[in-house]
């Protein structure tokens, strides 16, 4: 007879032992736990990619801060020449205002790539949808 129970109806090793409303109650409490597990597990795999995310796009902004610093050390001569010369003409530099000193760093940046966050995505694929890459403009 149990074995037909067994066959017919979801019977677990405690069924027999114990009341009917007890076992329900536990069946219930072990789904809850289970539910809780999950949850947290997928809340700690969010919180994992979210700080992932973050240190990818730091490490993008360190690696455009390295690129631009390498690229003004080899043009540190002409820089440097500029920056002497106004230090040397004190009048020259009481001429200078922000639109000027602009221009002086737009020639100094003029040959300066940046590059786009986005091409590293296009030569690493990722199938993560929340992923966002911004397109930076000179």
């Amino acid at each position: 007879d149990i074995n037909l129970l067994h066959k017919c109806f979801e019977l677990e090793c405690f069924d027999n032992l114990l009341k009917p409303n007890y076992m329900e109650a536990v069946r219930k409490r072990r789904h809850v736990i289970i539910d809780e597990r999950v949850t947290e597990e997928e809340q700690k795999r969010k919180e994992e990619l979210k700080r992932l995310k973050e240190e990818t796009m730091k490490c993008n902004r360190i690696a455009q801060r390295i690129d631009l610093q390498e690229y003004c050390i080899d043009k540190e001569a002409e820089i440097v020449q500029k920056i002497e010369y106004y230090l040397a003409n004190l009048e020259e530099a009481k001429k200078l205002g922000g639109e000027e000193v602009s221009e002086l760093m737009d020639n100094w940046l003029n040959e300066f790539e940046l590059r786009q966050p986005s091409d590293f995505f296009f030569e690493h694929p990722t199938d993560d949808v929340e992923l966002v890459s911004n397109i930076l403009g000179k």
